[in-house]
């Protein structure tokens, strides 16, 4: 009678003597199956893509796209198309597109006054501008301050005239748009000169 360690098994037609005990083998099966079957669950789970990143680019729309926008809005309300105007890129709603602060003054009698003239604010996009609104009027030296309501910078004009008391206002963003008509805000206490809160607006990239 063979002993348990001398159990036999045939293989190809060879007497194989297997140096494990009966119960050993079943282990080991038992074992075998339970990772077959841990392969096979971990394979059968569905995967999850990882998190996909945005790949979009910013794109700063250029002074071109600029000029066409003026264009279209001094067509669209009818101004003189040869209308001129000074302006500077500055971001006011840190989304890394340079939004357009402008101040049209030509015709002066069409966009100015004894009180100043328009400035309009233009939101830039990845190649185009819109019209956030016009402010009128306002004189220069033009700053922007580093303080933000709702998302935008806000601004501080200078306002003067026949009527008016000479003062600088501040512009607050409310969400859509800018303060219309600034002779009706407070002064604004803060003197801006040499003031590093501010940034003093200057003319620099152009006139058209």
């Amino acid at each position: 009678m063979q002993s348990k360690w001398e159990h036999a098994n045939i293989m190809g037609g060879f007497l194989y003597k297997n140096p494990y005990p009966v119960a050993m083998q079943n282990i080991y099966i038992t074992i075998a199956l339970v990772l077959a079957l841990f392969v096979q669950g971990c394979a059968n789970t569905p995967q999850t893509d990882a998190p996909k990143t945005s790949s979009a680019k910013v794109i700063d729309p250029t002074n071109e796209d600029l000029k066409v926008a003026m264009m279209a809005f001094l067509k669209k309300t009818g101004a003189p198309v040869s209308s001129t105007y000074n302006f500077v890129r500055f971001d006011l709603n840190g989304d890394k597109r340079r939004e357009a602060i402008a101040i049209v003054n030509s015709p002066y009698g069409y966009w100015c006054g004894t009180h100043g003239c328009t400035m309009l604010i233009m939101k830039a996009h990845d190649n185009k501008f819109t019209l956030v609104n016009s402010i009128q009027p306002v004189r220069e030296p033009i700053y922007i301050s580093r303080t933000k309501t709702k998302g935008w910078n806000n601004l501080i004009v200078r306002i003067s005239g026949r009527w008016d008391e000479t003062k600088n206002v501040l512009l607050r963003y409310d969400g859509s748009k800018y303060p219309k008509n600034p002779t009706k805000l407070v002064e604004y206490p803060v003197n801006p000169i040499n003031n590093p809160d501010f940034i003093r607006v200057l003319y620099d990239e152009g006139t058209r």
